[in-house]
């Protein structure tokens, strides 16, 4: 359950980071997000303050921001179209479950079945399962 809980806010910056949206330090070095942190090589989780960045460093810290992205986008290119469209649906657009199933043309207990199966298979990528573990 821990686990949906940090692949969930790793997919709401992935969806932050889809639609174009700025990725600024701040959304990442936050203290309570772990796994923003850990994106940013933050391993050992400091004194509970987060990280403080080099001044020069923005670009090559959004640069490994938007490595660990690109890497879930790819994952989540490779789930079955049906998984992907509900992934896309949940983290992409706004709205209640409900009018998403609608949209899709399924019932909502079709579109629970579909996220959970798409939180499965994504995290049962290496690299996701790895990021998502140690944060």
């Amino acid at each position: 359950m821990l686990e949906w809980v940090k692949l969930r806010a790793l997919l709401i910056g992935w969806a932050k980071w889809k639609r174009g949206g700025d990725l600024g330090k701040h959304d990442y070095l936050s203290p309570p997000n772990l796994i923003y942190r850990l994106m940013m090589g933050d391993v050992l989780g400091g004194g509970g303050f987060g990280s403080v960045e080099p001044r020069g460093l923005a670009s090559a810290a959004a640069d490994k921001h938007n490595a660990v992205y690109h890497r879930l986008d790819c994952v989540i290119d490779e789930l079955p179209p049906r998984r992907r469209q509900t992934i896309q649906c949940e983290f992409l657009s706004d709205g209640r479950q409900q009018d998403k199933a609608a949209a899709m043309g399924i019932s909502l207990k079709g579109y629970e079945r579909n996220l959970n199966f798409a939180i499965k298979q994504i995290l049962a990528d290496d690299f996701i399962q790895n990021l998502v573990q140690a944060a």
